[in-house]
Parts: structure tokens; C-alpha cells; sequence
């Protein structure tokens, strides 16, 4: 719903469509590089995965 709304809004003050673009691409950019700093441990995975062995069984 925000992404219609902020580009109505920047064409409305006649920004450049390249600050549309960025105005759109840089949340995007900050996601990625934000779950590229989320690590798992294979030992944190095997883990989890036998804890919820042991919840349904």
C-alpha cells in the first residue's frame, strides 16, 4: 500500500525517475543485505531439527 503512495507522491513533486527508482530499490537492498547477515550454524539447524522431533513424536 506504501509503495503506490510514495510514487504518486514523488511523481506528484516531479522528482526523477531515478529517485523513484532508488526510492523503491533501496529497502530491497537493505533486506538482502540484512538476511545475508543472519548466519545459521549447521549445528543450530540439527538442533532445532531434533527438538521438534522430540515435540511430535
Amino acid at each position: 500500500m506504501v509503495g503506490p503512495t510514495l510514487g504518486g507522491a514523488l511523481l506528484g513533486m516531479k522528482a526523477p525517475i531515478f529517485m523513484c527508482f532508488v526510492a523503491f530499490a533501496l529497502p530491497g537492498v537493505i533486506a538482502s543485505l540484512a538476511v545475508l547477515c543472519v548466519r545459521k550454524k549447521k549445528r543450530d539447524i540439527a538442533v532445532a531439527g531434533q527438538e521438534a522431533e522430540t515435540l511430535f513424536t
